[in-house]
């Protein structure tokens, strides 16, 4: 009976370590960089955010006639929750003027999926803006 308790006390432990190294979080290090739009891994270059490390972005849309959209603000990291805030944020949906307009905050799921960042904008449709990075 020991024996087994002993057996069964260590599959636990197992299972707990490799349940904690199997996180879909990601550090803080690696969210900085260029982010295109994505809907089921196909990417488009009209949409794209940059995240800059002193917590600034920009956001970018380019048209079909080359005319673009900019937003510029600020953003911050939640690792409890895994989300990342983008204050002051708009999506440009079509060829519109935004400079009135006020942003608001746009609260994104970060995960990690085979070595690509994406912030989630709609996990039903599979969208999301994507990044690869460089494991050491």
């Amino acid at each position: 009976m020991k024996r087994l308790r002993n057996s069964l006390f260590f599959t636990l432990l197992c299972l707990c370590f490799a349940l904690a190294g199997c996180t879909t979080c990601v550090d803080y290090e690696d969210l900085d960089g260029t982010y295109q739009y994505s809907v089921n891994g196909m990417l488009s270059s009209n949409d794209a955010i940059i995240i800059y490390t002193n917590g600034d972005y920009k956001y970018l849309r380019v048209y079909s006639d080359k005319s673009t959209f900019t937003r510029v603000g600020k953003w911050s990291f939640n690792d409890l929750t895994c989300e990342i805030l983008f204050e002051d944020f708009i999506f440009s949906t079509d060829k519109r003027t935004f400079s009135e307009s006020k942003g608001g905050n746009w609260y994104s799921k970060v995960k990690l999926v085979d070595g690509e960042v994406r912030l989630m904008y709609s996990m039903e449709d599979n969208v999301y803006f994507a990044k690869s990075i460089k494991r050491k």
